[in-house]
């Protein structure tokens, strides 16, 4: 530091502390070589020397009383205000480096033709005033001169040792490209410039061989398609002379296309360096820099020296290069002879073990296609026999090839049981190059037929033009008859398991269910069963086997049974899980559990008491709040003797019951997170009352998020709505069951909105079938029609009333009809509705309690007699917009078809 500054700094510390205004004034006036500011404890200047008004431009007249901080805003921006506070509030004085903190008060000055910000000493003295803070007196000392001097030598220390770099990164490398790049890195990474470049010629051309700090690409779009003439126009290549360029002034010395890409890259200064070899300039070195006057004249000679060192090293590469080509080429044509030499030894030996392989191959070809287990065989596309093996002849009970041949002259006409199969294969194999696969009906000699398994190319000339097929044959007839056998109890065993696994599903008032089963296979092992115990009270039980497929549905059934057994005599739900662990460990598998839910509602006292283990937490949604069940004890069959326990549960009018299985909660994401509980409460949105499409966007949802529509492990899904509301005429409240082939719905007349239910079922349909929207409307006008004789002729039965024009034109009609959907007689009665579908058709059935009818005494409304009678009407639209009506003997139950 300097020793002037510190002589200055100590003077002024001790006269600070017997400071008094008369020796202030003196201070001030004395010409010093420090700027000095006195400031009192509201930050107001007090004092502003001569040095001040110099260097600032501000006259001290002009600045006494003004806030320091708002007069210069800067101090606050940078945060430097804190020195000043604290010195004030604290009395501490403080020292600013010019290194770290560079100014507090902005002065501008000129320097190398440029404006630059002072580098300032900084003092900081507080000033007593009894005792309290008074004031500060900021003490600044100009070190521009020293700091830039001091950088100056620290960034040409730092460019010589890079340079040295560059020398010893000379040395070691082999390539241009490694000399080339390493040169640009070191002079825009480890320096300090913005941009660098090296260009090299070759003959007439020129080429960028290495850049650092932008794209190659972006200096190529700045010379255009004239590349190679904006270089030749350089100034370095034509005068073979370094060209300096500090500031803006002097771009016009660059090509155009060079001015323009430094205006646009903020280049302010440059230096183009010609890499000469014996006078000959073999390229150029381009440094950039976002700085003027950067390139003094001790950078630019050390940088002269770079360019020589690179000139050289890259002419010695070229050299060394020339001379490893010359060298490969000898060295490649001396191997080219051996290799020659060689290849003609090698022929004469080759050719030799060839025929010899050539006879071995025919004969091993020949013994695998005469001995090989399975058919082989060589047929033209017009039915033609090729050849055949023994194999294929004895499959089809030939003695030998020769017998198959002579027997079957024409495949065609002799051995197909099914042509259009045939054709079928033909068709795929002349349009398909790959091997093509089909089961084939053929005769035998003895007239049975076969079914082969087929596996058949067709063999193609140089032109690509088929000649003929070959390919394999098996014999699938005793595999094709398991399997056929194993569907038809695959099938038989499904149609157990759908009358086991559709619950009774009792018809309470004020209870709305709806269940939706989806198994993993055909059959699973969930099972669900409601019973209704009294008027007010039934046991809704869920139950999940352990595993899926055949042996779970197997396992539930039997549970199902022995659950119907027991409850015809016990209702504690405690009691009757008792009962079925106690038996179920006796008959279940060591590694199978079974998780269950077993509750008895009480839809008078308003209560559910209730076990439960292994399930997910059943939820109870009540108003915006979502309520678990917690579990009360382990899943049954896992051990004998097991301690059940009950909880009860208090319900509330409006409350909705929503139970499942864990094959909802395990839906996996790709990612592997499950769906979880979490997931089904928030699939409720606000439909969370609305019995009808609430489990239908659960499933919905967890498909979305699997990503698939098919579930690991069996679902079943039941929700359960306590509606304590009167029931209006729009209202509807029934019992729904759903499974992927099957809908089936139970409801009171009293309950029916038949309009809502057609618009329910109909949507389904359109949901899972492939049914255009035209036909759909016509099965809707089968279904509507039927559906309203169900409930007016059937349980309301209407008949006499609507046989008569004068009462059934009136409001008379409308009134005994309402009388009687809300009587005890009459709205009592039970509409069945059973919706089945399969990828051909679709079979609604429709039943109701009536005393039904006879079919041949309804008048036909398409005679002339009937057309003013009401009745027969909808029958006839019925069977008009439908493929099939059928009534069962009573006539209580109609069935309609559509075809798909």
């Amino acid at each position: 530091m300097d020793c002037s500054i510190i002589f200055y700094a100590t003077r002024e510390k001790k006269m600070l502390n017997h400071i008094n205004p008369l020796d202030i004034s003196e201070i001030l006036m004395n010409g010093l070589t420090l700027g000095v500011i006195f400031i009192d404890r509201h930050y107001n200047i007090v004092r502003w020397n001569s040095w001040m008004e110099k260097h600032s431009g501000a006259r001290e007249c002009d600045m006494i009383g003004q806030n320091i901080f708002e007069r210069y805003p800067e101090i606050k921006e940078r945060n430097k205000e804190q020195y000043i506070t604290e010195c004030i509030e604290k009395k501490r004085p403080f020292l600013l480096s010019p290194y770290i903190h560079h100014y507090i008060i902005p002065i501008d000055i000129v320097k190398d033709d440029q404006n630059i910000m002072m580098f300032q000493n900084v003092k900081i003295y507080p000033l007593a005033e009894c005792k309290k803070t008074g004031g500060a007196v900021i003490i600044i000392g100009d070190l521009t001169e020293q700091v830039l001097y001091e950088k100056e030598i620290s960034r040409l220390n730092r460019i010589l040792k890079e340079i040295r770099n560059i020398d010893q990164l000379i040395a070691k490398v082999e390539t241009e490209d490694e000399l080339t790049e390493g040169a640009c890195k070191i002079l825009l990474e480890d320096i300090g410039y913005n941009l660098s470049w090296i260009g090299l010629r070759d003959g007439e051309s020129f080429y960028i061989k290495s850049v650092a700090g932008i794209d190659p690409g972006i200096i190529k779009g700045f010379m255009g398609k004239n590349y190679d003439d904006c270089i030749r126009t350089c100034p370095v290549m034509k005068t073979k002379k370094n060209i300096l360029i500090k500031n803006y002034s002097q771009y016009q010395l660059l090509p155009r296309c060079c001015l323009q890409m430094h205006k646009e890259l903020n280049i302010q200064s440059a230096c183009c360096l010609p890499l000469k070899v014996a006078d000959d300039v073999i390229g150029i070195l381009h440094i950039c820099s976002a700085d003027e006057n950067i390139f003094q004249t001790e950078e630019l000679d050390l940088l002269k020296d770079v360019a020589s060192d690179i000139s050289f090293a890259v002419k010695t590469l070229e050299d060394r290069k020339k001379r490893q080509q010359a060298e490969k080429e000898k060295e490649k044509l001396q191997n080219q002879i051996r290799k020659k030499n060689i290849e003609l030894q090698q022929e004469i030996a080759e050719r030799k073990r060839s025929e010899e392989a050539l006879r071995k191959s025919e004969h091993n070809y020949r013994n695998i296609f005469q001995n090989a287990p399975i058919g082989i065989f060589q047929i033209s596309f017009e039915g033609k026999i090729v050849s055949v093996n023994p194999c294929l002849s004895h499959m089809l009970g030939y003695s030998s090839p020769i017998d198959f041949i002579s027997s079957v002259p024409n495949l065609i006409e002799q051995i197909y049981a099914r042509l259009d199969s045939r054709n079928d294969l033909i068709k795929d194999v002349l349009a398909h190059k790959e091997w093509n696969r089909a089961e084939l009906e053929v005769y035998r000699k003895d007239k049975t037929i076969a079914v082969l398994e087929s596996t058949v190319r067709a063999v193609r000339n140089v032109d690509d033009v088929p000649l003929y097929a070959e390919g394999f044959i098996k014999d699938i007839t005793d595999k094709k008859q398991q399997r056929d056998a194993f569907k038809l109890e695959m099938s038989r065993a499904k149609d157990i398991y759908d009358l086991v696994l559709e619950p009774r599903m009792p018809i309470i008032d004020g209870v709305g269910i709806n269940v939706n089963c989806i198994p993993a296979d055909s059959i699973g092992g969930d099972v669900m069963e409601i019973i209704k115990t009294g008027e007010k009270k039934f046991i809704l039980f869920l139950a999940d086997v352990t595993g899926h497929g055949i042996p779970a549905a197997i396992t539930a059934n039997t549970l199902k049974m022995l659950f119907s057994e027991i409850s015809e005599k016990e209702t504690d739900p405690a009691k009757i899980c008792r009962h079925l662990n106690k038996t179920m460990h006796k008959i279940i598998l060591p590694d199978d559990v079974i998780s269950v839910f077993c509750g008895l509602i009480d839809t008078k006292a308003m209560t559910l008491e209730y076990y439960l283990s292994g399930l997910p937490f059943p939820l109870i949604f009540r108003n915006q709040d979502c309520l678990s069940l917690e579990p009360t004890g382990l899943p049954l069959g896992m051990f004998k003797n097991l301690v059940l326990c009950c909880k009860v549960f208090k319900l509330e009018q409006d409350d909705l019951l929503l139970a499942f299985t864990d094959g909802i909660t395990e839906a996996k994401s790709e990612g592997g997170n499950l769906f979880g509980n979490q997931g089904v409460k928030s699939s409720m949105g606000e439909i969370k009352f609305c019995i009808d499409s609430l489990v239908d966007n659960i499933v919905k949802e967890a498909c979305h998020f699997q990503q698939k529509d098919n579930f690991k492990d069996d679902v079943m899904m039941i929700a359960l709505h306590l509606d304590g509301k009167k029931k209006t005429d729009t209202q509807t409240t029934y019992n729904a069951f759903r499974a992927p082939d099957k809908i089936l719905f139970k409801m009171k007349t009293r309950h029916i909105c038949i309009d809502k239910i057609v618009t329910l079922i109909m949507k389904f349909i359109f949901a899972k079938l492939p049914i255009s929207s035209d036909r759909l409307k016509q099965f809707r006008i089968s279904f509507f029609e039927i559906l309203v004789n169900a409930v007016e002729h059937g349980n309301l039965n209407m008949t006499c009333f609507k046989k008569n024009l004068s009462c059934y034109e009136s409001n008379k009609y409308k009134k005994i009809l309402k009388n009687r959907m809300n009587s005890e007689k009459y709205g009592e009665r039970i509409i069945y509705i059973e919706c089945l579908f399969n990828s051909s058709q679709i079979d609604i059935s429709i039943q109701d309690e009536g005393k039904g009818f006879d079919l041949t005494r309804v008048p036909d409304p398409l005679e002339d007699c009937n057309i003013t009678l009401p009745s027969g009407r909808g029958i006839a639209m019925a069977k008009i917009s439908s493929d099939m009506v059928k009534f069962n003997a009573k006539g209580n139950k109609a069935t309609l078809t559509k075809y798909l």
